[in-house]
């Protein structure tokens, strides 16, 4: 069964020889654990998250074999910080 600290690897690869746009959706889901989370696609040539429940994403790839440039995930960690951004005494 999924969690919410679940990371799906998703491959990419194409032999066009000049940059393509295309475009990763969401055609059906299934199971209540997808139906009621968010589901992220995270790009990691780009660094972001994109909500995929919300709408489709949209890259640019020339031929290539990339697999690991994306992940499902269901959090979206792009602004989550792992320690305080102020000292315990609040100064700077």
């Amino acid at each position: 069964s999924l969690n919410l600290d679940e990371v799906i690897p998703l491959g990419f690869s194409t032999t066009i020889n000049v940059p393509t746009t295309y475009t990763l959706s969401i055609a059906q889901l299934e199971g209540d654990f997808l139906t009621t989370n968010t589901i992220y696609l995270k790009d990691n040539l780009l660094n972001l998250y994109h909500n995929l429940s919300a709408s489709d994403y949209s890259f640019t790839s020339e031929a290539g074999e990339f697999n690991a440039r994306f992940e499902i995930v269901f959090q979206d960690n792009s602004l989550s910080v792992d320690t305080p951004l102020l000292p315990s005494d609040g100064l700077t």
